[in-house]
C-alpha cells in the first residue's frame, strides 16, 4: 500500500476579525496556487489515493479539498490528523482501510514528520522535516505497519515548480 503524507499549504499569515483562532486559518492565495500545482504533479505521476483523509482544520481540509479535485478520491475527515495527533491515533483510524491501494493523508508539522517517522520503523530522534504543501510516498505492507516502510519519493512545491518549469508565486 502507497500512503502519501502531505503537510497542508501556506495558510494566511495571523488572525483577524473574520479568523479568530488557527483553526480557522485559511489557505493563502499561493497556498491555493502551489497545492493546484502539486495535485497536477501527483495525478500526472499516477497516484489514485483513496480515501483522502485530513486534518479539521480549515487550511488541511482546503488542501485536502485541492487534492481531491484533481485526484477524485473519497474525502475524510479524523480528528486524529489535528495538531498534535499521535500515529498510533492515525494508524487506528487507516487501519479501516488497509484493503486499499494508496491513501492519502494531509496534517500539520511536526505531526506529519511523525507519522513518517512512524511508517519507516524510526523513532522520535529521526524526524522528517516537511516544508508547506510537500508530500511524501511511503510503501508499507500493513497498517499499523508491522515491518518498516520504505519511503518512495519526496516532493515539495519548489521541486515540483522547478521540474514543470512553474514559475512559483
Amino acid at each position: 500500500m502507497k500512503i502519501y503524507v502531505v503537510r497542508h499549504g501556506v495558510p494566511v499569515d495571523g488572525l483577524t476579525a473574520e479568523i479568530r483562532s488557527d483553526a480557522e486559518r485559511p489557505l493563502s492565495e499561493r497556498g491555493i496556487v502551489e497545492t493546484n500545482m502539486v495535485a497536477s504533479a501527483l495525478k500526472t505521476l499516477g497516484a489514485r489515493p483513496d480515501p483522502i483523509v485530513s486534518s479539521p482544520l480549515v487550511r488541511a481540509c482546503q488542501t485536502a479539498d485541492i487534492f481531491q479535485e484533481h485526484l477524485e478520491g473519497e474525502r475524510l475527515l479524523s480528528g486524529s490528523l489535528a495538531p498534535g495527533g499521535a500515529p498510533d491515533e492515525v494508524f487506528s483510524f487507516l487501519s479501516k482501510y488497509e484493503d486499499r491501494a494508496e491513501i492519502m493523508v494531509v496534517g500539520h508539522e511536526p505531526d506529519v514528520g511523525d507519522l513518517v517517522s512512524a511508517l519507516v520503523g524510526g523513532s522520535k530522534q529521526f524526524c522528517m522535516p516537511f516544508k508547506k504543501g510537500a508530500v511524501c510516498c511511503i510503501e508499507v505492507a500493513d497498517i499499523p505497519p508491522v515491518l518498516s516502510g520504505g519511503i518512495v519519493w519526496m516532493l515539495n512545491p519548489a521541486v515540483i515548480g522547478a521540474f514543470f518549469q512553474v514559475k512559483q508565486p
